[in-house]
């Protein structure tokens, strides 16, 4: 099987994601991160951007889901059992 060019699988990565984007977009409220990795990722794939603003960009937009969806407290963690659960599947 021929592989597809890498310049497809990166489209195809970034469309994905922006497909589903606003399911994400209503638990973030006017927390334009997810996006703007999305588009930046674009722009490195195109040369428009640097490696660092990719970086930048995506930790920003993980920070963003993290706050949303995890709980940051690491009592709140243990409570709930996610530290042994994140544990085992770190490993």
């Amino acid at each position: 099987m021929k592989s597809l060019p890498s310049e497809v699988c990166r489209r195809f990565e970034c469309d994905c994601v922006e497909h589903v984007l606003p399911v994400l977009e209503r638990h973030v409220d006017d927390d334009g991160r997810p996006r703007h990795a999305i588009e930046t990722a674009r722009r490195f794939f195109a040369g428009d951007a640097s490696l660092d603003e990719l970086v930048i960009s995506r930790k920003h937009s993980f920070l963003s889901l993290q706050q949303e969806f995890l709980p940051t407290d690491a009592s709140t963690l243990q409570t709930e059992g996610l530290v042994g659960q994140a544990h085992v599947a770190s490993q």
